[in-house]
């Protein structure tokens, strides 16, 4: 791979041996990036939220898990496992099911294929005789050991594979062995059939879905539903809904509820169920971190993909699919966080799996790409630092120590609160005069470079003030227990979201604690979105 640009957000690292690709935030003063054309990376950003921004490496970068489905991902006692495969019938007479282990997802080894219990259903009324099960998704419960997947059917195969006349449920499935044996428990989700279908048509079932499972004590399955013609046989509806369980109550049959005209009352087997995302094939969730929002990637039913934003979980508020993405989507994908391997929660860097038939060779295959977001910040030329609790500036050192290098568009320079003699006592406060009245959703933040990580001066409890006029003041946010940001110092941001926009020209941020034994703050820079 050739480089030519000077600066570069895909950095090459040699460990061990062992090359490490990283998507890596800009590390100079308000530099974009130019990437060289044959790095194939996108800059692009969100039709639907102005402020969000992404960087896209396309280069496919092959991966072992050609999977006939989503894979499921969680860690056991330092192991992390990866389930997939594809389809296996009901009774074991074939067999596509595999099972991964290892410290992370790049240096699993494929174990012993797991086995069905004789319990899964037999649900073929019509077509031919096939009935196939496949393991979507995967908890495993950190308390007990027991792992708990998606099993997701296929039945009543109309025209075999040749096109989507066929019926799908789903229902959970458990494993006692570290996943080498699986067990039915029950139906857990199906389509509601409690209206006829469209004329010609027949219903499509419930299914092809992505296990998602965000910290606030539910697991949710997105799944799709529709319709196929009785005439052709191919699909006339392909849309997303989701339900959701409580965690405590292990994914079980009759504890799942859909989400339905912004309620979550329907039962799991049968209930009514919204449409939050139209017109989807595949469709994979999670969180992230960097930007505050839920974000789903995946393609719609001719393939191409798209991306789609939500700020809350109770109320499914997903905006328009946005088709700008970058098309890298294949059949099914995964998001993959780069410094754990969830599939749950992301930061500002990630990886997206894909897998997929190759239909010019009729072979599977998988590839991952990097992706990054990042924000769309107000310019601060012009800005101007009016207050400041104290300061520390250094004669010897001239980029050192004075409030207004937060707005110096400098990573490499910072504002210190007075240390000399005696350390300045909390609360430490900075105001900022923007020049003009914005819509605020949020500040950024980067912390001083301080030898090779944050162990010192990291805002930790912070208020957000904001004001029209520089009298009157209003709290935008407080945030208690600030996360330390990942990676090196110089090249990561914080971003906090305030809870709802607000409209100011004048920002102030009040610090009450800070990470560290000291109570010397540092900021090398302060900006707004």
């Amino acid at each position: 791979m050739k480089h030519k640009g000077l600066l570069m957000m895909l950095v090459m690292v040699l460990v061990g041996g062992c090359k490490k690709e990283l998507l890596k935030e800009k590390a100079a003063a308000d530099l974009r990036l130019h990437l060289d054309d044959a790095l194939m990376t996108v800059i692009g950003g969100s039709a639907t939220y102005d402020s969000i921004l992404w960087e896209v490496d396309t280069v496919k970068n092959p991966h072992p898990y050609h999977f006939d489905q989503l894979a499921g991902l969680d860690r056991y006692q330092g192991h992390q496992y990866v389930l997939g495969g594809g389809g296996t019938m009901w009774n074991n007479s074939w067999n596509g099911w595999g099972i991964w282990k290892g410290t992370n997802v790049n240096d699993a080894v494929e174990q012993s294929q797991p086995q069905p219990a004789t319990n899964f259903p037999y649900y073929r009324t019509e077509g031919n005789d096939w009935c196939f099960y496949w393991l979507m998704g995967l908890w495993i419960d950190p308390a007990t050991g027991k792992f708990y997947s998606i099993a997701y059917s296929e039945y009543n195969y109309l025209n075999g594979w040749a096109s989507e006349s066929k019926e799908r449920r789903m229902g959970l499935a458990t494993s006692t062995d570290n996943g080498q044996t699986w067990t039915y428990q029950g139906d857990i989700i199906t389509q509601d059939k409690s209206a006829p279908p469209p004329s010609g048509q027949q219903y499509y079932g419930a299914g092809d879905l992505s296990l998602f499972i965000p910290g606030d004590g539910y697991a949710y399955v997105y799944y799709k539903k529709g319709y196929y013609s009785l005439t052709t046989l191919f699909r006339t509806a392909q849309d997303i809904c989701v339900a959701r369980c409580l965690l405590s109550d292990k994914l079980a049959p009759g504890q799942w509820k859909k989400f339905y005209n912004g309620t979550w009352t329907e039962p799991g087997i049968g209930g009514h169920e919204t449409i939050i995302i139209p017109d989807v094939n595949i469709a994979n969730v999670s969180y992230n971190k960097f930007i505050k929002k839920y974000v789903c990637i995946g393609n719609e039913i001719f393939g191409q993909t798209f991306i789609s934003f939500a700020n809350s979980m109770t109320l499914q508020d997903w905006s328009v699919r946005d088709f700008s993405f970058p098309d890298i989507t294949h059949h099914y994908n995964w998001q993959v966080n780069v410094t754990n391997n969830s599939p749950h929660i992301m930061g500002q860097s990630f990886k997206l799996y894909t897998s997929g038939l190759n239909t010019t060779t009729s072979t599977r295959e998988g590839y991952y790409y990097y992706i990054m977001f990042d924000m769309k910040e107000y310019d601060k030329g012009g800005w101007e630092v009016i207050d400041y609790s104290s300061q520390e500036p250094w004669p010897s050192a001239p980029f050192e120590g004075g409030a207004a290098y937060v707005l110096d568009y400098n990573p490499f320079t910072f504002w210190s609160t007075a240390w000399v003699g005696s350390e300045a006592p909390f609360p430490h406060h900075i105001t900022i005069d923007m020049k003009s009245l914005k819509s605020l959703h949020g500040i950024t933040f980067k912390n001083r470079k301080f030898y090779d990580n944050y162990s010192s001066g990291q805002p930790k409890n912070m208020q957000v003030m904001v004001s029209q006029d520089n009298i009157n003041w209003q709290t935008a946010a407080t945030y208690t227990n600030i996360e330390i940001p990942e990676g090196p110092v110089e090249e990561s941001k914080t971003r906090l979201s305030f809870p709802g926009a607000v409209n100011a020209r004048y920002l102030k941020l009040v610090v009450t604690a800070i990470h560290g034994t000291n109570s010397v703050l540092y900021f090398s820079e302060i900006g707004a979105f």
